[in-house]
């Protein structure tokens, strides 16, 4: 660092420069990084060599009125240090200064995966309901086979802690184009349920055949409740024909109210304003900057992307929503050793093209997101540490499709305890891991129950809890 002639400067400027270093090492900035060169102006001061600081270089230059910091083109983040976890200087008005990356804090997610309840389910979807009761579903067992007797199933919640099944609300089957999924005794897969447009909406698919290197005649579905509730009556909205000619189905409301059918491998299609069935052709949504890395894709990416196509989300499992002006676009693909991996990109424009994608939540794919009633992002995830299970992550995600892991706010709110006795006897309330799941997890065959956080009345233990459930 040097001193040289310039701009005036006091001794309290020559102080915030020293406590704004102090700031940045202090950060967990390594010293073997690549060096940073502050300069620092006055009239008042001779050049003086004051002695070299190493600490983590900066792709851009971070100005205040006393210290221009000048780095090289290439270092890491200069506002999140690359991953979006420790911001040293967050930008104005929620701006974001660099692309997405994936976040330390999603690394590990050991410890930070609830498990909503211990049922066998893979591609786990869930909402938020007008009365602020949250609806989950997904694909029930068995998942490779003939299913079509649990077909899709819902449950729903108060609190994400207690869940009430409303057991089986359709099966595939009475339209037209089912007959030969249905003949094939093919499985149901992916359901997705949405509230919108005042009633429940459910997606379905079915796989379909694998010709030679690639697959043929899957198809995708949508419901709708004609009576307003998740349990239906359902009816489907294009009975005679497929809406997607992939499985992976979802649902994406835009501002202006229309909806549009998404699926696969980031194929979208407009619906009818009566949404009686589609308004547009099929068409793709593709990155604008490919991603050909092999460690970043499946070998399914040929089979359904052809050969050399890297301008995709993934090979399944698209989802889209909007924050602000911005389409986040995520899709599944492999990572790091073949990682089910959510991969996120962003565009300002429904159709693209997207920019680049990244992994956002390894383990994480075929996921969905969803608010929960104080406006909180979570992640549906059902691999990684705990398995085949319904399970959601606590999440952030910013306007440029960055996603970080958040504190589960639910801890705190709601009590856990366990039985060993048929309920005579209760253990101590506790929050979240220490309890309830603790429970859940390493005494099977107790009684669990749950109550809501009230000190006035947690001395009476069990007497104050929902009706407990059997593991």
């Amino acid at each position: 660092m040097s001193i040289s002639r310039g701009t005036r400067i006091s001794w309290r400027g020559l102080l915030r420069v020293f406590a704004l270093l102090f700031a940045l090492a202090a950060t967990g900035l390594h010293a073997e990084e690549a060096p940073l060169t502050v300069t620092v102006t006055s009239q008042a001061l001779a050049p003086k060599p004051v002695g070299p600081l190493l600490i983590s270089c900066f792709r851009e230059s971070l100005s205040s009125p006393v210290a221009r910091v000048s780095v090289p083109e290439n270092g890491p983040n200069p506002i999140t240090r690359g991953t979006g976890d420790k911001l040293i200087h967050p930008p104005a008005n929620g701006a974001t200064a660099s692309p997405p990356r994936l976040s330390d804090s999603l690394m590990d997610l050991k410890g930070s995966v609830r498990m909503l309840f211990d049922e066998p389910l893979r591609d786990p979807s869930m909402c938020l309901g007008p009365d602020g009761t949250y609806y989950l579903t997904g694909t029930s067992e068995p998942f490779w086979g003939f299913n079509n007797e649990n077909g899709i199933r819902v449950w729903k919640s108060k609190d994400m802690v207690k869940w009430d099944p409303l057991g089986t609300v359709w099966r595939y089957g009475d339209s037209p184009w089912h007959k030969p999924y249905l003949e094939a005794k093919k499985p149901l897969w992916a359901p997705e349920i949405h509230y919108k447009k005042g009633t429940f909406w459910l997606t379905y698919s079915m796989p379909g055949w694998q010709v030679e290197d690639h697959f043929e005649n899957c198809g995708s579905g949508l419901l709708r409740s004609t009576t307003g509730k998740p349990e239906g009556t359902y009816v489907d909205v294009s009975p005679n024909e497929r809406l997607g000619d992939e499985i992976d189905a979802s649902l994406f409301e835009d501002d202006d109210g229309s909806l549009y059918f998404v699926w696969h491998r980031g194929m979208i299609r407009k619906l009818k304003s009566d949404l009686t069935g589609p308004a547009e052709p099929m068409r793709k949504l593709t990155l604008g900057v490919p991603d050909p890395d092999p460690a970043h894709h499946s070998g399914l990416c040929r089979m359904v992307h052809g050969p050399n196509s890297f301008d995709h989300i993934g090979y399944e499992g698209a989802f889209l929503l909007k924050i602000g002006d911005t389409y986040v676009l995520s899709g599944s693909d492999h990572y790091d050793g073949g990682k089910y991996t959510c991969w996120i990109a962003t565009s300002t424009n429904l159709y693209g093209p997207y920019g680049a994608r990244y992994p956002a939540i390894p383990f994480g794919g075929h996921n969905m997101f969803f608010k929960d009633t104080q406006g909180m992002w979570w992640s549906t995830i059902f691999n990684g540490p705990i398995n085949e299970r319904p399970c959601v992550l606590p999440v952030n995600i910013e306007a440029n499709g960055q996603v970080t892991l958040r504190k589960d706010t639910h801890k705190g709110r709601s009590l856990g305890m366990f039985s060993a006795d048929e309920g005579q006897t209760w253990s101590t309330p506790a929050d979240g891991d220490d309890g309830w799941y603790a429970a859940m997890r390493e005494h099977p065959g107790v009684l669990v129950g749950s109550c809501h956080r009230n000190p006035a009345r947690e001395s009476r233990r069990g007497k104050s809890c929902r009706a407990p459930s059997r593991r």
